[in-house]
């Protein structure tokens, strides 16, 4: 019998190495594009305007390196995403860490620690120089934050999916693990992060401590992290909660998505607009449209190779079969897959993988009885090799 302390060891071992690779590669690359845009937000607020000269004027050579902007009208481009009165992503996370990213400014100023704007970048650089491209301080200390929180999320799930299907809980790490590049995305300092962590406390919270009302009070927290991909993922939420309680609970469940009321509101006050944050989004539908020719159908299937996908669609795909049983999980599972491919596997979204691949492959090996035959086939290989060493 294994003691509390190997057997926590054996439980936190996955964990320190997923910690261990997302902190290698994160001080390798200078602040993301969009962390950018999160950071900028951050650090003015209240003011939650935004636009595109920040790319222009502050930090030119922080655009993705993923597109030839230089073939691009960059202006038109960047308009329809970042030209806003009041950025259409709910405010929560940003005002969360609005004292963080003012004191590390503060910092700045008083010359402790680099500006993020003295940063390398992508744009206008060799091969070589990128390779030798590091992340300042600021950056490191900002990817920190998500990285605990990554951290938190993967910590819930195990133990989640250890109350629920017992030792094929382990099984989390397969699909992060054979996926590892998809965990580029989850270190960086975005709304991401936080938006999977608050699905997972809830996911946990109905699945542990049923009774708990706080899971209403963390998906109003989803919701408000990030709007419609929020409310999208409060979703699969309530199929659980009208599965397992009935219409009223689901009913209830659903009901966090009334909580961004408030920053509706407020963008009808500021812009004039009752529909404005809809129409914003539908107006960078050409944008979207556009990141799909970045790539050719061969670059796709080379991109998905590069992020492990193999072994994530292999160790996850047979969830298909019991949806019927898991429902909230596979519509969660098929959320993150089509959140991923919404803009062409973007990085800050393919990381959403993760999360679906952790939260699914226990469940697959507990209903095909994964755990329990290998352990008989050990104890069998075992006791072959002891009669083999007697004669």
């Amino acid at each position: 019998m294994k003691s509390p302390s190997n057997k926590f060891l054996y439980q936190i071992a996955p964990l320190l190495f997923f910690v261990a690779v997302m902190f290698g590669m994160s001080f390798y690359y200078p602040m993301w594009m969009d962390e950018y845009v999160f950071y900028r937000l951050a650090d003015s607020f209240p003011d939650y305007s935004m636009n595109k000269s920040i790319f222009f004027e502050d930090r030119p050579e922080i655009l993705t390196p993923t597109v030839e902007w230089d073939s691009l009208d960059r202006d038109e481009m960047l308009s329809l995403v970042y030209d806003t009165p009041i950025y259409t992503h709910t405010p929560l996370m940003v005002m969360a860490m609005s004292p963080i990213v003012k004191g590390l400014n503060y910092l700045a100023d008083e010359g402790i620690i680099s500006h993020i704007e003295d940063e390398p970048g992508y744009i206008g650089v060799t091969e070589e120089e990128m390779k030798q491209n590091r992340a300042e301080t600021m950056t490191s200390i900002l990817r920190v934050i998500s990285i605990f929180v990554v951290a938190a999320s993967m910590w819930l799930i195990f133990k989640m999916m250890e109350h629920k299907v017992g030792k094929n809980a382990y099984l989390f790490a397969i699909p992060v693990a054979g996926s590892i590049m998809a965990l580029m995305g989850a270190f960086l300092f975005y709304w991401d992060v936080f938006m999977i962590f608050f699905f997972v406390l809830t996911l946990y919270l109905m699945e542990v401590k049923p009774q708990s009302k706080w899971k209403y009070v963390t998906a109003c927290a989803l919701v408000n992290t990030k709007l419609f991909i929020g409310i999208m993922f409060l979703f699969p939420l309530a199929v659980k909660a009208l599965k397992e309680d009935g219409w009223w609970k689901g009913f209830k469940m659903a009901l966090p998505a009334l909580s961004i009321l408030p920053f509706y509101i407020a963008t009808v006050i500021i812009t004039g607009e009752p529909l404005y944050i809809f129409t914003h989004y539908l107006a960078q539908v050409p944008l979207h449209n556009f990141i799909y020719t970045l790539n050719s159908p061969m670059d796709y299937l080379v991109i998905l190779l590069n992020l492990g996908m193999p072994v994530f669609l292999i160790t996850t795909t047979p969830i298909l079969w019991f949806w019927k049983k898991y429902p909230e999980y596979v519509i969660f599972w098929a959320m993150a897959m089509f959140y991923a491919w919404a803009t062409g596997l973007g990085i800050t979204h393919t990381s959403t993988l993760v999360y679906s691949g952790a939260l699914v492959a226990p469940l697959v090996a507990f209903e095909f009885d994964i755990v329990s035959k290998l352990q008989r086939w050990t104890k069998s290989k075992k006791k072959g090799d002891k009669g083999d060493n007697s004669k």
